[in-house]
């Protein structure tokens, strides 16, 4: 819908499930990223409460790597970490093969990106700022549990990024209202 979420809440690596990886074109065997991220607000430390869940495929992230390094390696632009060096880098020219198992070199590193990787929003929440994900897949279908920032958990199943996610359950989980951690794992006693 062209809004741009750019606040990394937390994220979790998972296989799509059968049903979703259909929608995505990938394999069922394939990893997705589910992450959860804020709107960045001007002039404030905090994030917003306006917060998405997204899916990025490994795939296209791994591409977006790819074409980074293979852009570096032929000397165009720079390192991309005035934040980190304090200087703008030029990137080195190598005649170096970038393939899918490149592992880096001596140059060129670290190495930085200024191009998004696109992930589908799959579910919003505008009061309640979403802090954590984690996911299982029931029946080939992806669930994905939210944990929110006054101690809810928000149960959403995702069939697809054109359907987005579809809220069935939330349930209190901290008593004391306080926000459920990004590090959230499944428990065998609940």
């Amino acid at each position: 819908k062209g809004e741009e979420y750019r606040l990394l809440q937390a994220a979790h690596l998972s296989k799509a499930g059968r049903v979703l990886a259909k929608s995505l074109n990938i394999s069922a065997q394939e990893d997705v990223l589910f992450a959860v991220f804020s709107k960045g607000q001007k002039q404030y430390h905090d994030p917003s409460d306006h917060s998405a869940l997204c899916i990025f495929t490994i795939q296209d992230i791994n591409t977006r790597i790819k074409e980074r390094l293979q852009s570096c390696y032929q000397g165009e632009g720079n390192l991309e970490l005035h934040w980190l060096l304090g200087k703008d880098v030029q990137c080195t020219k190598a005649p170096v093969p970038i393939d899918d198992h490149f592992c880096g070199l001596d140059i060129n590193q670290p190495l930085g990106g200024s191009q998004l990787v696109s992930g589908r929003t799959v579910f919003t929440e505008r009061r309640d700022r979403l802090t954590s994900v984690t996911s299982y897949i029931y029946n080939g279908h992806s669930v994905i549990f939210l944990g929110t920032r006054s101690g809810r958990l928000k149960k959403i199943r995702v069939d697809g990024a054109l359907d987005g996610g579809v809220l069935y359950e939330t349930l209190t989980v901290m008593k004391d209202s306080s926000n459920v951690l990004r590090d959230m794992a499944f428990s065998l006693d609940r």
